[in-house]
């Protein structure tokens, strides 16, 4: 009987049964008009735009937005999309377009996108634009070489993925491109069965079964975080203390350099930021915290100083102490300061101080 059941669950008829009751189920969860970014963190973190592929909506790649919410990313989607039945470039069209227009396109984007959402994000790599910002791909179950299974129907939405779509054949002459992509592929694609790689692309084969149930498997969600990892690095998790008194705050400057900088630093593995702002403040200037005392006072996001490229999310943590700060480790004199000190900031320095200033707790 187990042997039975796992031969059915290997034939394509029975996977694409499940395989299209799980897509279906899907679509419906699009009756609830969920915004992907909501998944990320605040402030957002690096963005990921998710493409789906032809007649689904973006929930078929909820569990994506899900997972990379956790890691620190920030999910976006093409309001316009629909069902993505366009033609595929003018399909790419409409997510240049939306490329162009967004509030932090200077910081570029990685692209998501399944299957048909991966054709096209290929096409747009193809344009060689540096206004799209486009970092990356990861391309889930895309049928780059075209399949035979479009030709029992008429659908031109289906049609498009014929082997001598003059789309796929353009974008198998640009291999050029494809250093830029990472693609996964179920062991079993019961809609395009004649699933391959791209030649010098990062090609990942999962073991799943199912050309849409393939976005749910914990292989396939890994796989898409260290992919994205790959092309755009998460932001450097910080945490440090705000020590303020007579209208001045504490701030320290590292042996070797200048630029003043909130006692603080990165965490450490499976540390909370409380814990690491207690850690970094008993390090740098030698003040015992409890963790439980501090204060959470915001969380900014900037360019990482020295690191281009990358960005630091700072969280900041009010904290009271009658001990005198002292210079420890690496940190070479302690300072306090006030907004007349902002050009000896970094970024990230310059928006704390901004924000204490605004509050009335510096001058």
């Amino acid at each position: 009987m187990v042997g039975s059941a796992r031969r059915g669950w290997s034939d394509p008829i029975a996977v694409g049964a499940v395989d299209f009751g799980y897509a279906e189920w899907r679509r419906l969860s699009a009756l609830r008009r969920v915004d992907p970014r909501s998944f990320g963190p605040e402030p957002p973190g690096p963005a990921v735009l998710l493409l789906p592929g032809v007649y689904g909506p973006w929930e078929t790649l909820e569990p994506i937005a899900r997972r990379l919410g956790a890691a620190g990313y920030t999910p976006e989607r093409i309001p316009r999309m629909g069902l993505n039945i366009r033609p595929i470039p003018e399909t790419a069209e409409l997510v240049a377009d939306y490329l162009r227009a967004r509030p932090r396109a200077s910081e570029g984007i990685v692209i998501v996108g399944h299957s048909k959402g991966g054709i096209v994000g290929k096409l747009l790599l193809t344009r060689r634009d540096p206004e799209l910002g486009i970092r990356g791909l990861v391309a889930i179950a895309s049928p780059w070489h075209g399949s035979e299974r479009p030709r029992l129907t008429r659908d031109p939405a289906l049609r498009e993925f014929l082997p001598e779509s003059r789309v796929l054949l353009r974008l198998k002459q640009d291999s050029e491109v494809n250093q830029r992509i990472t693609t996964i592929r179920p062991a079993l694609d019961q809609n395009f069965p004649e699933h391959e790689g791209l030649p010098g692309a990062v090609n990942i084969r999962v073991p799943v079964r199912g050309h849409t149930l393939v976005l749910r498997a914990r292989a396939t969600l890994d796989a898409v975080v260290r992919a994205v990892a790959r092309y755009s690095p998460p932001d450097i998790e910080v945490a440090a203390v705000v020590v303020v008194r007579e209208r001045r705050v504490l701030m320290v400057t590292a042996r070797g350099r200048e630029l003043l900088y909130m006692p603080g630093g990165k965490l450490e593995r499976g540390e909370t930021p409380a814990a690491a702002a207690a850690r970094e403040a008993r390090e740098e200037v030698g003040l015992e915290l409890d963790p439980a005392a501090l204060v959470p006072l915001t969380t900014i996001r900037e360019p990482a100083d020295g690191e281009p490229g990358r960005q630091v999310r700072m969280h900041l943590f009010l904290a009271r102490s009658d001990a005198e700060p002292r210079p420890c480790g690496e940190v070479d004199a302690v300072h306090w300061v006030d907004s007349r000190d902002l050009e000896r900031c970094p970024p990230a320095g310059r928006r704390v101080l901004l924000r204490l200033l605004a509050a009335r707790l510096i001058d």
